[in-house]
């Protein structure tokens, strides 16, 4: 246990370190170079960690011009006044006009964070705060950590974490925080000055900066324990070397607990409502829900007797949107159709119950001009069929592994498999083989066409006219789509296996990007070895969730219900997969959240952008003042 927890604090030691500092760094910021310099704090009023005072104005004094946009959203104070402080600038001095009345006894913490910069090169203090107290001591105490995404585990800027006094699960929902942080952009947050004592914590954006939750809008994370900072010193002799100077530490404050490790979600919404219906043409109809549907959900046309099947419907992969078709000829002719819309939804005392709308889906057929009047005339004395044009992916380069898909427009009430052709090419012909047709069980607009592949070789499949029929009566056009396979030695292989955990677990290999798109995905369970083979060569990331409820998907935390997001882990390196390549990797779950991988080149990249627009910044400023005119090629790199 010892050996495990040496582990998680080496691992998060160096976010450790920066919690404390932003948590104590107050006054006068070290120096640097002198284009380069921050702002310096000269006087303050009251003093930093002033005791028994009760400002009505707190004065901040610098050796320069600060600019005062953007300190007002950038400033945290804690604990929360009810009303926001006015900021006003005095020459060099920052003014805040306090317009609450303080608490007793109660030490305030006013946190710039970044936001105090000069106002000619707009350098930052990195981490400003000024604190003073109501009673005859300062609290110290502090509790930190780190928000992430629950899904992706990138850091959250700009989330608002609060600490509640009231223990109880709905203090999110209840009332005001008793004090509160802010991420920065590794997603770290320090509440500090506090008090002894217990505390919820929960976290989520909240722009307003009232603390009040809105479960349908914002993002949070909480941890359902109740937390009791504390400190106490460490003997730790230590001896610090810099240069030719010696510094000998005796010991350090150690504050529990320790830095924590916030999980963030988008909260399943409780309130479901039909928000968008409409009518594309005569057959199809669109839906668009707050939340995605279930099985409760039901359509009625309502003015006609209909009977048995009339529709046909598909969900996209979110089910938040309904496509329906109408298939009933009497229906069809209806201009203007009413449904009635049934759906699952929790009335105010948060208890389920069957919501209904009656909605009202008009059709107006498009303007016919005279000329478009006879030819349709024409084509009603000679009737001609609709027709449509299929999609298809087949194409250079097919991989092995990957059925053809055959795509169309809306859902076809006939498919003649005798009018769909596979031919392998041997020498100059092209020969008949036999395959397999079958629906995408997901999407009711495609079909697959299965073939064991063979590599590196030519194949043409032929899709003759009316093979597919839709239910409006149009049928596809005649169509040859020929492609090559893949080389079986262009593909990699990734072997994985998987321990330290009892719950089964989805393994996904995914695109080295921001978007991480899933190109792989397996289900695995304790101890099993999974193979990911024909991927093209590139560099991936493995991605693990713990399937705690055992549904094949991640599943999101449920504040009601007191429940954490299913854990993510990412495997603790990018992998550069070569063709031919086979990579065998055994992977040992951890007991506790561990950051994600990032790829050094990437990282290398953007740090060198950063580098290249803060010079241009910067240059832009030294010739505002200087009076020069821009240089178009300052900060380029011209290939000659």
């Amino acid at each position: 246990m010892v050996g495990k927890r040496l582990i998680y604090l080496l691992m998060i030691g160096f976010a450790y370190l920066v919690f404390n500092s932003s948590c104590a760094n107050q006054g006068m910021p070290s120096g640097g170079p002198i284009d380069s310099i921050a702002p310096v704090l000269l006087k303050s009023d009251p003093k930093l960690n002033a005791i028994n005072v009760h400002p009505s104005e707190i004065k901040l004094t610098f050796d320069e011009y600060i600019v005062s946009d953007g300190i007002s959203d950038k400033l945290i104070i804690s604990p929360p006044l009810k009303t926001r402080p006015l900021i006003r600038m005095k020459g060099k001095t920052l003014i805040l006009q306090l317009n609450d009345t303080l608490k007793p006894e109660t030490t305030y913490s006013f946190d710039f964070q970044d936001g105090i910069a000069d106002n000619n090169e707009k350098n930052t203090i990195p981490s400003f705060k000024t604190t003073f107290s109501t009673g005859n001591h300062i609290d110290t105490l502090q509790i930190s950590g780190v928000v992430r995404d629950a899904f992706n585990l990138e850091p959250l800027e700009g989330i608002s974490v609060y600490l509640y006094q009231d223990l109880s699960d709905s203090a999110i929902f209840k009332g005001k925080p008793n004090y509160m942080g802010k991420t920065n952009k590794q997603g770290m947050f320090c509440i500090g000055s506090l008090p002894k004592g217990k505390y919820r914590i929960f976290a989520f954006k909240n722009e307003a900066m009232n603390g009040h939750f809105n479960p349908d809008k914002d993002q949070v994370a909480f941890l359902p324990s109740i937390l009791t900072p504390d400190a106490h010193y460490v003997a730790k002799p230590q001896k610090i070397i810099k240069g030719k100077d010696t510094l000998l530490v005796k010991g350090t404050t150690e504050f529990s607990p320790e830095p924590l490790w916030l999980s963030a979600f988008q909260h399943p919404t409780r309130l479901q409502h039909l928000e968008t219906s409409k009518r594309e043409n005569r057959s199809h109809c669109v839906f668009i829900f707050k939340a995605p549907t279930d099985q409760s959900l039901t359509f009625e046309p309502l003015g006609a007797a209909v009977q048995g099947k009339w529709d046909i419907s598909r969900a996209n992969s979110g089910k938040d949107t309904i496509d329906l078709w109408i298939t009933h000829p009497s229906l069809l002719k209806q201009d203007s159709l009413k449904m009635k819309v049934s759906y699952n939804n929790f009335n105010p005392a948060a208890k389920l119950r069957l919501s209904s709308d009656t909605i009202v889906l008009f059709y107006k057929e498009p303007v016919v001009t005279e000329h478009a009047k006879k030819k349709k005339k024409k084509q009603e004395e000679k009737p001609v069929t609709p027709t449509f044009y299929i999609e298809c992916n087949a194409g250079k380069d097919h991989d092995l592994n990957k059925d053809i898909a055959i795509q169309f427009t809306e859902p076809y009430q006939k498919l003649d498999t005798t009018k769909i052709h596979l031919a392998i090419k041997k020498d100059t012909l092209f020969l008949p083989i036999t395959k397999r047709i079958v629906p995408d069980s997901s999407n009711i607009l495609r079909l697959f066409v299965q073939k064991n592949w063979q590599e590196r070789t030519e194949y043409k499949l032929t899709v003759d006219s009316a093979a597919i029929q839709t239910i409006s009566g149009a049928v596809n056009m005649a169509s040859v789509h020929n492609f090559n396979t893949q080389a079986e030695s262009y593909y990699g292989k990734i072997i994985v296996k998987v321990s330290g955990t009892k719950d089964p677990c989805i393994l996904q290999i995914v695109k080295n990007d921001d978007k991480e798109g899933i190109v792989s995905q397996l289900l695995a369970s304790a101890g099993q070895t999974v193979t990911f083979d024909f991927l093209k060569p590139d560099k991936y990331k493995i991605k693990l969730i713990l399937d705690s409820n055992n549904n094949g998907k991640w599943d999101p935390g449920d504040l009601y219900k007191n429940i954490q997001p299913e854990s993510v882990y990412y495997y603790n390196e990018i992998i550069k997969l070569r063709s031919n390549w086979e990579r065998n990797i055994t992977w040992t779950i951890p007991t506790h959240p561990v950051p994600k991988v990032l790829d050094p080149e990437i990282v290398a990249a953007e740090q060198k952008k950063l580098e290249e627009e803060k010079l241009r910044k910067r240059n832009e400023n030294q010739n505002k003042q200087s009076g020069k005119p821009k240089n178009p090629f300052s900060g380029s790199h011209l290939g000659f």
